[in-house]
């Protein structure tokens, strides 16, 4: 072997074992790397170093002048310093770029790089100076940026808001500014002290930015103990741009509130809300997933917050944990959904599925699950801890063709727990208000509906009021200003029937089917208009406590011979005679006359009624009624 070739290998094995220490020293200390550096690449590097295809910045003047030098082919550049960019530079996409140590590129004001071949870097700050970070071209080959690359430090301490704000901005130039990309959130508590922008995508798309942290708990973007935040902002909102935002999602995190009057976690603002078109021209499609928010009702009146028109959205497992602090002057709102006018029918959740809302989940406070209007979407398994104090925990306003189901209620709740307003073609079951709904210093009912029609309620049970909790006038269920048609199945209530479905209404019109209690008080299929009160059900057999349902509902009688009517005895009273009757003809015996198939009167009592006809049937004959009671 030549003595030159001898010292080349030399080298080249010293040079493996230092960089592979180097690996291993650093794969130890922080344990981050492993996320943003191929391993297998830096040990590959380690290996053919100096043959041809890793090229160190140093060699050159500058990162310009290594990029020109290295041209087409295939190189992965090595930055272990600090390299000044002074002018626009564009990193082609057969150059990696590999920090390393104390490498990082130190940017100059107005300069822009733009970057579209593969980034393998720690956790830590690589990108310096007032100039911008582009990966636009970079489609497939950068997967996430990362807010340390711009300085963020995730102690609870530094304001990482720029970092965060220059992480999402790369991350919207990325994949051809296409589909653009995501910010990944490794574990830490990243305190910032401004809202973070996520741009609008227009309804290409294009600027797309995903925010995905490490995990629930792991992930926490926030800090409660700051005070300068800005009041009525969120941490997290959009660009003030009149157009849509689509395919973004901001997952596994936490978002802790800083103790400032009226700051969010997420706000979605509609720009020009002058018109129902404008309106529905700034649709936001957004999938919120596994996302604690923590803070005060004392300072936050809505978490999550979003006007305007949300499509084909998934919103799941959202908790709200806000305390009642020292001063509760308003209830705090986990989901709410514009509902004013002109939002009333362009806004709120349309092909949606909204699912996991939990609020109250530690601290306990009054809490509004959702406020807010759906249309053609599920509405599942949602839970409220303690109620609300000043608006119903669950207010479901102007809905149609959705689904509620697997919600419910537990302990306080001083106004209405489920408020239905202006909704038809609902289905909802599996409804549980509080047992008892009434621990609080005043009482809410646990269901209205108010100008609400053509919905089907399945499957509820709960505890009657007891005087023991302050419940007096507190309602089951009460059908308020012309709510009709809606049908009411598998309802029971444990307790005294008194008082607990009531009409408040003028034009209320329902049917009721398999209602029970204590007493065994069932409707079994009829249909009932009006007020549901104690006299009511003690005087409608199979709601006065019966085994033999409907047993004086229907019936038949026969007039024969002679006679002109009968008289119908009932098998247990009505309470009074203020009911109507059917009769229809159905059977005849011999030839009886014409005129005695026609009712002339009906004479009725609480015991029982008389029918007259018009003429007798004759010796011989006779002529037999359907009849059927209807209050």
């Amino acid at each position: 072997m030549r003595r030159s070739t001898l010292k080349k290998s030399l080298f080249v094995l010293l040079f493996a074992v230092l960089l592979s220490a180097m690996l291993q020293h650093t794969h130890l200390s922080n344990t981050a790397w492993a996320e943003t550096v191929d391993t297998t690449a830096v040990q590959d590097i380690a290996n053919k170093s100096l043959d041809g295809t890793v090229d160190n910045v140093q060699k050159y003047a500058g990162l310009s002048a290594a990029i020109t030098a290295i041209g087409s082919n295939v190189r992965t550049l090595l930055i272990p310093v600090s390299k000044d960019v002074t002018s626009n530079l564009t990193v082609p996409s057969n150059v990696t770029l590999l920090f390393w140590g104390g490498g990082k590129l130190n940017i100059s004001n107005g300069v822009t790089v733009t970057i579209t071949g593969p980034v393998q870097a720690p956790l830590k700050q690589i990108f310096t100076g007032a100039g911008t970070v582009s990966f636009s071209g970079n489609k497939g080959r950068l997967e996430k940026v990362y807010p340390q690359w711009w300085g963020a430090k995730a102690d609870a301490v530094t304001n990482d808001a720029a970092a965060i704000q220059a992480a999402v901005n790369a991350a919207a130039t990325m994949n051809g500014g296409g589909q653009g990309g995501t910010v990944f959130f490794s574990p830490g508590r990243y305190n910032i002290k401004n809202p973070v922008i996520l741009p609008r995508t227009g309804s290409t798309p294009t600027k797309v930015v995903r925010l995905q942290g490490a995990g629930m708990r792991d992930t926490v973007i926030g800090t409660s103990g700051e005070t300068t935040f800005p009041q009525d902002r969120a941490l997290i909102e959009w660009e003030a741009v009149a157009s849509r935002a689509w395919h973004q999602w901001i997952k596994d995190m936490t978002f802790q509130l800083p103790n400032v009057p009226g700051v969010s976690a997420v706000h979605y603002d509609v720009v020009d809300n002058s018109s129902q078109i404008a309106i529905l021209s700034e649709t936001i499609q957004i999938d919120l997933e596994n996302i604690l928010i923590e803070g005060s009702n004392s300072y936050h009146q809505r978490l999550v917050w979003i006007e305007g028109n949300i499509k084909v959205s998934t919103i799941e497992n959202i908790y709200g944990d806000c305390g009642q602090g020292t001063s509760p002057t308003y209830d705090t709102t986990l989901l709410e959904v514009d509902s004013t006018y002109p939002h009333d029918d362009a806004s709120g959740f349309h092909y949606s599925v909204i699912h996991g809302l939990q609020a109250g989940l530690r601290r306990g406070g009054w809490h509004q699950v959702f406020k807010g209007r759906l249309h053609r979407c599920s509405f599942t398994t949602c839970m409220s801890k303690y109620g609300s104090r000043n608006a119903p925990a669950y207010e479901i306003i102007n809905s149609q063709l959705s689904a509620v189901t697997d919600i419910g209620n537990i302990g306080r709740g001083e106004k209405p727990q489920f408020r239905f307003s202006g909704c038809n073609n609902l289905t909802i079951s599996a409804v549980s208000p509080g047992s008892p709904m009434d621990i609080g210093t005043s009482v809410g009912n646990g269901i209205e509906f108010i100008n609400t029609d053509d919905c089907i309620w399945t499957g509820h049970y709960r505890r009657s009021g007891n005087t023991a909790f302050n419940s007096s006038g507190v309602k089951n269920l009460v059908l308020d200003a012309s709510s009709g048609r809606n049908r009411f199945y598998n309802f029971l209530i444990v307790g005294t029937a008194a008082g607990e479905i009531q009409d408040s209404g003028t034009d209320n019109y329902g049917e009721f089917y398999d209602v029970s209690g204590v007493n065994g008080w069932q409707y079994a299929g009829k249909l009932r208009r009006g007020s549901l009160n104690a006299a009511d059900l003690s005087g409608i057999s199979g709601l006065s406590g019966s085994s033999t349902i409907a047993r004086n509902l229907r019936g038949s009688v026969t007039v024969s011979g002679t006679a002109t009517g009968t008289a119908v005895t009932f098998g247990a009273a009505e309470a009074d005679a203020a009911y109507f009757l059917t009769l229809t003809p159905v059977a005849e015996g011999g030839t009886p006359a014409a005129e005695s198939r026609t009712v002339r009167t009906v004479t009725k009592t609480a015991a029982g009624f008389t029918v007259n006809l018009a003429a007798a049937p004759g010796a011989g004959n006779s002529v037999t009624y359907d009849w059927h009671l209807i209050r």
